[in-house]
């Protein structure tokens, strides 16, 4: 894994990921047969200027979640109470800009249940403009996703 920020060239913008948030994203790794999935939203800032897309933090599993070997569904509150005290203490400069998980195999591909949850996400928000990001995490490596509503697709960034 990696141990500084990623820096993704996407869509003619550039996504940066804080090492932080990956190092906290890694504590999550199911490498043990009895280790469950984990994960939750991302917060970022977007720069007006370029479009580029900082992805500054996330949320972990919360009690509520409901967590088993090949799922997690984000069930408790705590995650959006956390995105929207954040949004509130610094000038509504962040928003929600996807969701994270983890996968019990090496090199992560997101499955048919993922694009349907990142599908109805993108629907309940209801903003056809808007990209998400969304990250799986492995056992030896991340994968990165694009997910364009306007499209209706998801595209592998790194």
């Amino acid at each position: 894994m990696r141990n500084k920020d990623i820096i993704i060239n996407a869509s003619e913008r550039k996504v940066k990921i804080d090492k932080e948030i990956l190092d906290k994203m890694y504590m999550y790794k199911q490498l043990r047969f009895r280790d469950k999935e984990a994960g939750g939203i991302l917060i970022g800032r977007e720069e007006k200027n370029t479009g580029n897309w900082f992805i500054e933090y996330a949320t972990e599993p919360y009690p509520k979640d409901r967590r088993g070997r090949y799922y997690f569904d984000r069930k408790d509150k705590q995650h959006i109470y956390f995105y929207k005290r954040l949004y509130e203490e610094n000038f509504q400069i962040y928003a929600y800009v996807g969701e994270w998980h983890t996968h019990p195999e090496d090199y992560p591909n997101y499955s048919s249940i993922d694009i349907k949850g990142w599908r109805n996400i993108a629907e309940e928000i209801n903003d056809i403009d808007k990209t998400y990001f969304h990250i799986i995490v492995g056992r030896k490596d991340i994968g990165v996703w694009e997910y364009i509503q306007k499209i209706d697709r998801a595209l592998r960034i790194y």
